[in-house]
């Protein structure tokens, strides 16, 4: 049985303009395979229907990522979900590369997801695609100090991530380090 999360730490994303540029370049391509399934097809058959459908919103949100400052975040799940939703039209379609459109779309998906560290009694949890478990008797200190979270490890390895209050609110410095120094000194 898993230990009942105390505390849990968004952390910002350290490349996601480097994530935001590749969901757009999918996206596109995406975007121009439906564009060209739809022209190809000469009938008015449900695979016009299909590509057309699909090309119309993931092209509103590919603009929307590209374009706008305000609500870049949004517009960016909104593609990379429509890039998904085109991935499965391809399928139907019967293009094989939708495959790989849904595949780079569930990795979007999870790239983008804001990466949070759980604090229990037991142990510290690591995103990733894969969870990291820390142990408390691995650490020297774990401190919550002018919204830098500070994690120093037993084998001198050393974490410092920069908290932004609105992605963690009701964090209290003072709490998590009464909680953090508990655990440590046990």
């Amino acid at each position: 049985m898993q230990a009942k999360v105390k505390y849990s730490i968004a952390i910002p994303i350290e490349k996601i303009n480097t994530y935001r540029i590749f969901s757009v370049f999918i996206a596109l391509l995406t975007a121009l395979s439906m564009a060209f399934i739809a022209f190809a097809t000469k009938d008015d058959g449900w695979e016009h229907l299909l590509a057309i459908g699909s090309f119309g919103p993931l092209s509103w949100a590919i603009f929307g990522t590209v374009f706008f400052k305000k609500n870049k975040d949004w517009y960016l799940r909104n593609m990379i979900a429509f890039t998904l939703i085109a991935g499965i039209a391809l399928l139907f379609l019967g293009q094989w590369v939708g495959i790989l459109v849904i595949v780079l779309s569930i990795l979007g998906i999870k790239a983008i997801a804001i990466p949070r560290i759980l604090f229990t009694e037991e142990n510290i949890i690591f995103p990733g695609l894969t969870k990291k478990y820390f142990s408390w008797n691995e650490m020297n200190n774990v401190i919550l100090k002018d919204d830098v979270l500070t994690l120093d490890f037993k084998n001198n390895q050393l974490m410092q991530f920069n908290i932004n209050e609105k992605d963690n609110p009701g964090l209290h410095e003072q709490d998590f380090n009464n909680f953090t120094n508990k655990w440590i000194e046990d």
